[in-house]
C-alpha cells in the first residue's frame, strides 16, 4: 500500500514527511454522586505531533519554514497532514488531520553524507480533528 503524507503549516504546503507520530492527552476527572461516579466530558484532547524527515519541496519552502518555526514559539498554527491512501486495488482515498493551535515543542536535525539532511519537528497541539474528504 503506498502512502504520501503532505505537511501544511498555516494553511502553505511545506512539503513531504516520512514519518508522522501523534498522541492524544487524555486525562478525565471523576466526580462522586449519588449515582456513583461520574466521568466528565472533554471538549478538547490537547495532542502532541511529531514530524520526522520532512523534506521541504523548495528553497523557498525552508525559509517559510523557519520563519514560521520562529513565529510558532508564541502564535499558535493549524497543522494539517494529509494522507494520500492507495490500496493494494489501486482505489484512492485521502485522509486528513487538522492539529489546532499548535506551538513548537523542539525540533532536531540530523545530517549525514550518505543522505539529506533529517528534520524533525515537535509540536503541542490544542486539539486534533480529522476530515474526510472522500466521504
Amino acid at each position: 500500500m503506498a502512502v504520501q503524507k503532505e505537511i501544511y503549516i498555516a494553511g502553505r504546503r511545506i512539503g513531504l514527511g516520512t514519518g508522522v507520530k501523534g498522541s492524544a492527552e487524555i486525562s478525565r476527572s471523576t466526580t462522586q454522586t449519588f449515582d456513583g461516579p461520574k466521568n466528565s466530558g472533554l471538549d478538547k484532547v490537547p495532542h502532541t505531533l511529531e514530524i520526522s524527515k520532512l523534506v521541504c519541496d523548495t528553497l523557498d519552502d525552508y525559509i517559510e519554514l523557519d520563519a514560521l518555526m520562529m513565529s510558532m514559539r508564541n502564535e499558535p498554527e493549524t497543522i494539517t497532514i494529509s494522507e494520500t491512501i492507495v490500496s493494494p486495488e489501486g482505489e484512492r482515498f485521502t485522509v486528513l488531520k487538522h492539529y489546532i493551535n499548535c506551538l513548537v515543542d523542539g525540533d532536531e536535525y540530523e545530517m549525514s553524507a550518505e543522505d539529506i539532511t533529517a528534520l524533525t519537528l515537535k509540536f503541542a497541539s490544542e486539539d486534533m480533528t480529522p476530515e474526510y474528504p472522500d466521504r
